[in-house]
């Protein structure tokens, strides 16, 4: 299970009671680190094929599946979470229908969807060429809709309104009969032909960690949070989130609940 965003240590028990009582009941990793300082996305990468190149990933996934049995009757899905915060010129609908009554943070109400991601479909039954919507009119295709295609497939029910309400992709699959061809016969995958120039720097993500942490402190800052700006260098910023940072999500966690004031 890979939750995305939030740091849990941030967050008090009765803020998260399912994963604090897990956490008491179980066991608690104080020194488990994302694979790579940096998104969403290339971590997400890692946890599946062990490495960030997002394009190896895709081939290799695209190469097990082609040597397989069911390959003919294949469709795989190739979309991302989010967008990564680049500009968009098409802005995200309205009209979601929400998962159930229940108000978000905020008070959202799930009634907007999110960003425009990429989503690619895969298979020999898919006419090449093919660019594949919604109806116009009706509610567009979004993460929910490869629920809706697995339970449309498989005769199984919805989870909540939204999936129910949710568009298939199954009408993608036109061909009668499967295709033969190899589409990425030729291509090579890219590889990096040098290391990054920035490797050794501190990375945005570890100065809002080390920020974050020097917060808790009494005076907003200390000297070595200071001194971190002028080392400017991923180990120091390692260093110091590994030093401090652990140790406070260990107690955080496992620090009993205080009894009400009376």
């Amino acid at each position: 299970m890979n939750g995305s965003g939030g740091l849990a240590s941030r967050f008090t028990p009765e803020a998260l009671p399912v994963l604090s009582a897990l956490a008491r009941a179980y066991a608690v990793c104080d020194r488990s680190f994302a694979s790579a300082p940096t998104e969403t996305l290339p971590n997400r990468a890692f946890a599946c094929a062990a490495t960030s190149q997002g394009q190896q990933l895709i081939h290799d996934v695209y190469e097990a599946l082609r040597d397989g049995p069911g390959w003919p009757q294949t469709l795989l899905i190739v979309t991302y979470d989010e967008h990564g915060g680049r500009y968009d010129h098409v802005p995200p609908p309205s009209g979601a229908v929400p998962p159930d009554p229940s108000a978000g943070e905020f008070g959202f109400d799930f009634t907007r969807f999110g960003v425009r991601v990429p989503a690619v479909l895969v298979s020999q039954l898919i006419e090449a060429g093919t660019v594949f919507r919604a109806a116009a009119g009706s509610t567009p295709i979004d993460h929910t809709s490869i629920l809706k295609t697995v339970q449309e497939r498989w005769g199984l029910p919805a989870l909540t309104a939204r999936d129910a309400a949710a568009p298939s992709l199954g009408g993608v699959v036109t061909l009668a009969a499967p295709r033969t061809d190899d589409a990425l016969s030729g291509v090579t995958v890219p590889v990096s032909a040098s290391a990054s120039p920035a490797a050794a720097l501190a990375s945005h993500l570890q100065q809002v960690q080390a920020e974050l942490i020097s917060r808790q402190y009494p005076a907003g800052q200390h000297s070595a949070a200071d001194a971190l700006a002028a080392h400017d260098s991923g180990a120091a910023y390692a260093n110091y989130i590994r030093n401090h940072d652990a140790l406070e999500s260990f107690l955080t966690i496992t620090r009993p609940q205080q009894p009400p004031a009376r």
